[in-house]
């Protein structure tokens, strides 16, 4: 997979910030640079899930995107369709700031431009009917990349359950390509840097502009965008969706099935990724008929590559959305939308495969931890779980773990420092 999340080990001071804040144990490995200790990335392990990049507070954590691409081959005339992802709203506003961001697209040569939105209902049928057609077996939804990424990576046993439908986005790039025809390229902007990687997998993107940088662009140019507005494109077929709303992908299912489904949901860091190791220990029985997950808390709308508004900011510009009047008749309009769907569109077209990535964890023996502890200078039980957690782990164990697998350094003990420091003060 590309790798989408860096590190500037120039700038790294070794604080483990991003240690503590990352969900997957030994993507983050430590190393001697430049005559100090820092934190590097190991990219087979690494899901892109971007926590160390709020986390990190000394700019050693970047992340990689499209969008000096993407506007460089505008800047060559090269023909390129544009997605915007409904949370673009959130970030650029919902009094026009979106009209306002599709005109300058337009002027620097971007040919149509469409609310990605129709990806979502197209998405919310396909599920429908997949599921109509299907024995009910529990279900992971495959929305978020950096969920499926750490699946696919982790959780071996898990990947028969997520969901075999594309997420909104890509459904809205499939019917862009088989119905619409497109001949061009496709960029999408996007929330989300993990985005780049479910475009790698499944094709049918070219590019993924995260928000976040296509707004410093914007900010950065000295004018910002102009005050002339333009609509979206319409779909051949006629076509359209809702604004984007505040309805989870969960509330659109409930708005359509006949009979109760139980849907399960599960959204930040600090939860999903605890939400999903015990899903895989569980028995089919317990499990809902739809594991709704998402790995940044509050969905994507505070994504990965999202503008950094705050969230009652968001909230505010979605809510205004979901209390227009279209949103207002959402289960007509859906019922209208899904009867055109089966008419015209085919359920096999918004299918994917997923194609299973598996690390090797690095095995250590007890020995290689005694050893570990023995470097940390612990050696009676108080010591091994003195657990201050600032080297990044929770607990000393998890510390002489990661020092015997090679990823860390007895130099970021705290404890061993400042018992260090106690003995050269005291003599």
């Amino acid at each position: 997979m590309r790798k989408l999340v860096n590190c500037r080990l120039d700038d790294c001071v070794g604080c483990n910030r991003c240690v503590r804040a990352c969900p997957v144990d030994e993507a983050n490995v430590m190393v001697h640079a430049n005559g100090k200790v820092a934190v590097t990335i190991d990219e087979n392990k690494c899901i892109a899930c971007g926590a160390c990049l709020t986390a990190c507070h000394h700019g050693a954590r970047h992340y990689e995107d499209d969008t000096e691409n993407f506007l460089r081959d505008l800047e060559r005339g090269v023909k390129i369709d544009v997605l915007v992802d409904p949370e673009a709203w959130a970030s650029f506003g919902a009094a026009g700031g979106a009209e306002n961001l599709a005109a300058w697209l337009r002027s620097l040569g971007a040919q149509r431009i469409f609310d990605a939105s129709l990806g979502a209902e197209i998405c919310t049928w396909a599920h429908l009917r997949y599921m109509q057609g299907k024995s009910q077996e529990p279900i992971i939804s495959q929305h978020c990349p950096v969920v499926v990424n750490y699946v696919l990576t982790y959780k071996k046993e898990l990947a028969k359950r997520l969901s075999p439908i594309h997420s909104p986005m890509l459904c809205t790039a499939v019917y862009m390509r088989k119905y619409e025809e497109t001949d061009a390229r496709i960029a999408v902007l996007s929330p989300c840097v993990a985005k780049a990687h479910e475009f790698e997998a499944a094709g049918f993107v070219d590019y993924n502009v995260t928000i976040n940088h296509l707004m410093k662009r914007v900010n950065g140019n000295g004018t910002g965008m102009s005050s002339h507005k333009s609509g979206f494109d319409v779909f051949k077929a006629g076509l359209c969706s809702l604004r984007p709303s505040r309805s989870s992908f969960g509330d659109n299912i409930g708005h359509c099935i006949e009979k109760p489904l139980r849907i399960d949901k599960a959204e930040g860091r600090s939860l999903v990724y605890k939400a999903l190791d015990e899903y895989a220990s569980q028995p089919e029985q317990v499990l809902p008929a739809l594991f709704n997950v998402q790995s940044c808390i509050g969905g994507c709308s505070l994504g990965t590559g999202c503008g950094g508004g705050g969230i009652f900011e968001v909230n505010a510009v979605m809510d205004g959305l979901r209390q227009s009047p279209a949103q207002n008749g959402k289960k007509r309009h859906l019922e209208k939308l899904f009867e055109i769907f089966d008419c015209n569109l085919q359920l096999s077209d918004f299918l994917r495969k997923h194609e299973q990535n598996p690390v090797k964890n690095i095995k250590t023996t007890l020995e290689q931890v005694g050893e570990a502890f023995a470097w940390l200078g612990k050696f009676d039980e108080e010591s091994m779980n003195y657990d201050c957690g600032a080297c990044g782990c929770d607990t000393c164990l998890e510390m002489a773990e990661r020092i015997a697998k090679g990823v860390a350094t007895p130099i970021l003990c705290m404890e061993k420092a400042k018992l260090e420091a106690q003995s050269a003060w005291v003599s």
